[in-house]
């Protein structure tokens, strides 16, 4: 897998991810995906404790199971994991990771190892603290009696310093020549200068004893190892159990962890042998465009513009699988998001060629693609397919090999720069052609990719927008030849046709959005007024009935004074009774008033009876009037144009030579010179060359406003290379 993780750019991405492990590991998880990616999703919902810094014990539960002994720091690191278990378990999560969680038990030995640490890793021994605390005193006599030495007066002539100076691994006084007089040590070393490093003999006799006592220490700590160790002999199985468990809880938990820091999603790999990615954005890219493709057929051709990100494309997609698969948190819409689940994933992107093993860059090819065949259900890269050899005839080699990879189940994304194959496997409904788009006005790649078409590498423009002379670029296009080049301008002419039906149909499906949005409101608006009304009603009948009941017991009284007073009070009741007010039209409009309607605010382009078109700059509405609010907009300046009739006019243009944005500014005065002067037609020559200068002159004329029709010039007049324009 490092290759692979190499080889897709992910080498940065994963090893972020690895610093979240609680200790190195490979980044496949133990256990089933499916199972895995539940326990993953329940984990990011929930706070879980930060897992131990522990070391691999892989060696030490191997030497258990052989009965060999376990080291102190070992033993100390299985004691943390059963801690931790233990912490978890008191927390009783819920659902499936609660019952995995509860599901593992600590056994008794396990447990006594783990009470006998503190937090600090230190073992509850009394010898082990006795040999401790006589360390620590004999280190505190050491600085006592540098200190002292330091500052005593009989040495103190011979005192360079009064640091304490290390020399090969002794603390030492730097003194001067004639020391031995009043201080008994051995020399260390010596200076350029001729001082002396001196161990002071009642600091090497402190030593020695530090000694003793750090190996008595080291003997208790191999009993306590031998104790210990000898306890788990029999638990070997349960270690296994619970050091995997631990990988993987960690494993789930990092990748939690790191998701939230980088707001990041996690996708699962499914079923579905498809790739279809919405918003992916490959990790190594600074500020990348996020990429929506779907790869629903087992042959991906992607073919297209020179550093058009058809390569970033492809490692996009092997990426996400791969990531998919291991569950590794990345950049990506994971609601619309499909990557299916391969045996393996494959990238053939370098080239081959090994000068030491005398291997050709195509015979490499060979070598990598021979390989594959013999498996199955695979996702398969390749870059520069036809790389190493002759394009043509590597376009129907590739196109069988393409055919039957896919035949044992496995989806191909090939990248070329070469038509053919993109064109060999064009009818061929198992192959999705994909082109890398090109904005030919501002001569740069657009980082886009279309389905179901075949793109131009555009060779020359690139080598023109890295410096290469004008002169050269349009020498290598005469060489080319005509009718190659006539062939690219069909192609783009499709893709671009394309591309603007796909911003069509994205515009349609916004306005249809916005429509549904605006007709949920006016729903929510008649349930609103609907719950008014039966509010209303209900106030009414209340109303009424109390009016009912004050002239009933009017009726009712014995007297004629009674009988007033309760009249009274009940015509006083129906009096207050208020008929509801209906909303009605306050505001009347006509036709270029500015109005207002659901956020909307335009000019009234029209009315046609209790509905008003509303015309501003996001487009034109349909709303009713009762609804309108009038709103002001800014007029629309009046120009007054006059022009002058030309004092000379040509019935003729000739743009021979010219390029497309030179030949259309002179057509466009040419065109109004002759307007102005009263020609009822106009004669353009353009010549025949590669048939783009007319196409260019054609397409103006169809727009123009004054122009009514065009033809073709007849033979005497140019044929082919002039077109008649008339007014």
């Amino acid at each position: 897998m490092k290759r692979l993780i190499e080889q897709l750019d992910l080498d940065e991405h994963f090893a972020a991810l690895s610093a979240f492990f609680a200790r190195e590991k490979s980044f496949a998880i133990d256990g089933d995906e499916r199972q895995n990616a539940i326990f993953l999703s329940e984990i990011k919902a929930l706070e879980i404790p930060v897992a131990p810094r522990v070391q691999n014990l892989d060696g030490a539960i191997a030497r258990l199971f052989k009965r060999g002994i376990a080291k102190l720091d070992e033993l100390y690191d299985f004691a943390r994991i059963a801690r931790f278990f233990e912490a978890l378990k008191l927390r009783e999560y819920q659902g499936k990771i609660g019952e995995w969680i509860a599901a593992i038990e600590i056994e008794k030995p396990l447990k006594n190892i783990s009470a006998a640490f503190d937090l600090n890793g230190e073992v509850a021994d009394a010898e082990l603290s006795r040999l401790k605390t006589a360390i620590n005193e004999k280190k505190t006599q050491i600085g006592r009696l540098l200190t002292r030495l330091a500052s005593d007066s009989k040495l103190a002539p011979y005192l360079v310093d009064r640091q304490t100076h290390i020399a090969h691994g002794e603390e030492t006084l730097l003194l001067r020549g004639g020391f031995n007089r009043v201080l008994s040590g051995r020399v260390m070393d010596r200076t350029q200068a001729g001082f002396f490093y001196v161990a002071p003999r009642a600091l090497s006799e402190l030593k020695r004893a530090i000694e003793d006592l750090e190996n008595e220490r080291l003997n208790a700590i191999a009993a306590i190892e031998r104790q210990y160790s000898a306890s788990l002999f029999d638990q070997t199985k349960h270690l296994r159990f619970i050091n995997a468990a631990f990988d993987r809880f960690d494993a789930l938990a990092a990748r939690a962890e790191f998701a939230k820091a980088r707001n990041l999603s996690i996708l699962q790999s499914s079923g579905a042998k498809k790739i279809a990615l919405s918003n992916f954005c490959h990790p190594a890219l600074k500020n990348p465009k996020p990429i929506c493709v779907d790869f629903s057929k087992p042959i991906v051709v992607v073919t297209g513009v020179n550093a058009g990100g058809k390569t970033m494309l492809l490692k996009s997609a092997l990426s996400a699988a791969l990531m998919a698969r291991h569950l590794i948190p990345m950049k990506i819409d994971e609601h619309k998001s499909v990557v299916g689940r391969f045996k393996g994933i494959e990238a053939i992107l370098s080239d081959p060629q090994n000068a030491k093993n005398d291997i050709s860059t195509f015979a490499g090819r060979m070598t990598q693609f021979a390989a594959l065949f013999g498996r199955e259900n695979l996702l398969i890269g390749v870059d520069e397919i036809e790389l190493g050899t002759d394009g043509d005839e590597a376009a129907s080699l590739f196109k069988v090999m393409l055919e039957r990879l896919s035949e044992r189940g496995s989806l191909i994304i090939a990248v070329t720069h070469h038509k053919r194959l993109a064109a060999l496997t064009a009818r061929d409904d198992r192959v999705e052609l994909i082109a890398a788009l090109y904005d030919e006005a501002r001569q740069k790649p657009l980082f886009d990719f279309m389905r179901g078409t075949i793109g131009r590498s555009y060779a020359f423009e690139t080598a023109q927008r890295y410096g290469v002379p004008h002169t050269i670029v349009s020498e290598a296009k005469r060489e080319y030849g005509e009718d190659r080049e006539r062939l690219n301008d069909l192609i783009e002419r499709s893709s671009e046709l394309e591309r603007q039906t796909r911003q069509k149909i994205a515009e349609l499906d916004e306005e249809q959005a916005e429509l549904a949005r605006r007709k949920n409101a006016l729903s929510a608006e008649r349930e609103t007024q609907k719950a008014e009304y039966e509010k209303l009603r209900g106030e009414l009948e209340r109303e009424y009935r109390a009016a009912i009941e004050a002239a009933k017991l009017a009726a009712r009284a014995e007297n004629e004074a009674d009988r007033h007073r309760a009249l009274n009070a009940a015509n006083a009741l129906k009096t207050a009774i208020a008929a509801p007010q209906i909303k009605t039209e306050t505001e009347r409009f006509k036709v270029g008033d500015g109005a207002k309607y659901i956020g909307m605010v335009g000019a009234i382009a029209s009315i046609k009876g209790d509905y008003a078109v509303i015309e501003g700059e996001s487009g034109r509405i349909y709303a009713p009037l009762s609804e309108l609010k009038r709103a002001a907009i800014a007029p629309k300046a009046q120009t007054k144009i006059t022009a002058q009739k030309p004092q000379t006019a040509s019935f003729t243009l000739d743009l021979h030579g010219l390029r497309a944005e030179e030949a259309l500014e002179k057509l466009d005065k040419f065109l109004s010179d002759a307007l102005l002067a009263g020609f009822d037609e106009a004669i353009i020559i353009h010549g025949v060359g590669s048939g783009k200068l007319a196409r260019v002159v054609r397409e103006a004329l169809k727009a123009h406003p004054r122009v009514k029709e065009f033809m073709q010039a007849p033979a005497n007049m140019g044929g082919i290379g002039a077109t008649i324009a008339r007014f």
